[in-house]
């Protein structure tokens, strides 16, 4: 079952694995507080050529503000996209960042804490979280009735991706129809509610539309 706060890793990227150290993180902190109106911490690992960053971004305000204004265009400067051959402002500071550096940099984490719900967004193998967290803010859009119990409730937590646990233990099994397949952003969710029992953990099937309870579902860790 996914362990909730025990997810958020970013005391442990916080510190490396040897001296390595990363060039320009302060310009990425200083980009991406412009970009969302966040307060911006970022914590990295350094292991062999590659280093692991995990980005925590604390919004002052509720996650409807967020989407109202990414609608509108004005937040998150994903609009770049139509300027800056198909990349958002996100991905041109990414590369900036890769291009002060040796090491491959891999975005492993970001954390998107608003006022009223706290959306957390791992990494899957070959698919980055840039490249991806237009889409992934489009979607929670079109789903935000399903995802607020026809707007009754909202999620205090919400997991990108989850998968059923029986599939991370073998990787190289083919998968039954009832697991959770971690190889996209947009198959299946985890939500925590305050009104569930137990605080169960819950799961929303984008492609069906519809929240179910599992006990199997856990997140995908790279």
């Amino acid at each position: 079952m996914c362990n909730r706060n025990e997810n958020l890793s970013y005391k442990y990227f916080k510190k490396t694995s040897d001296n390595s150290r990363l060039h320009g993180l302060g310009i990425l902190k200083n980009a991406l507080e412009k970009v969302f109106y966040a307060d911006v911490s970022i914590g990295y690992k350094t292991k062999g050529l590659e280093s692991y960053i995990l980005i925590n971004l604390n919004c002052n305000f509720k996650l409807t503000d967020a989407l109202y204004q990414l609608n509108s265009g004005n937040w998150g400067c994903f609009q770049n996209k139509y300027l800056n051959f198909g990349l958002s402002q996100f991905e041109i500071e990414l590369i900036k960042l890769q291009r002060k550096n040796t090491q491959k940099i891999v975005i492993n984490e970001v954390v998107f804490q608003f006022s009223d719900t706290s959306l957390f967004i791992n990494k899957i193998p070959n698919k980055s979280i840039p490249s991806h967290l237009y889409n992934i803010f489009n979607v929670l859009a079109k789903n935000f009735v399903h995802i607020t119990k026809g707007l009754c409730e909202k999620p205090y937590e919400i997991f990108i991706p989850v998968f059923e646990e029986s599939y991370q233990n073998n990787l190289q099994n083919k998968p039954s129809e009832n697991n959770f397949i971690c190889n996209s952003y947009f198959d299946y969710w985890g939500l925590y509610y305050e009104s569930e029992k137990n605080k169960d953990f819950m799961v929303l099937d984008i492609i069906n539309k519809t929240i179910i309870k599992s006990d199997y579902a856990i997140i995908y860790k790279d």
